[in-house]
């Protein structure tokens, strides 16, 4: 993640924060999970750094920022678009409800 300026975490936490997904999707979708049958205990995760997290809402905010103004000027959303648009919005809802705790 240093291209991007942010610093810690690995690749999970990277593909967690970039596609708005659990710990198990995030494992899952990298080929990094296996069933074994037992249950998931809920843990709360670790906290996510608050300068990933600025980087992040940055980002997030920019992409909210042009899709509106698109949609202002009659401009449709692709699907791809819309898609990215929704995780952006799971993504500043979580990092808000980190920070209102």
């Amino acid at each position: 993640m240093a291209g991007c300026g942010a610093r810690g975490g690995d690749v999970l936490a990277y593909h967690m924060a970039t596609h708005g997904v659990s710990f198990v999707e995030a494992a899952k979708a990298l080929g990094a999970w296996e069933e074994d049958g037992k249950h998931l205990q809920r843990r709360r995760p670790t906290t996510f750094p608050p300068r990933d997290a600025l980087y992040l809402l940055r980002q997030d905010a920019t992409l909210a920022a042009v899709a509106a103004g698109n949609l202002a000027r009659g401009v449709a959303l692709s699907a791809e678009d819309r898609d990215s648009l929704m995780r952006a919005a799971r993504r500043i809802t979580l990092i808000a409800s980190e920070v209102e705790e």
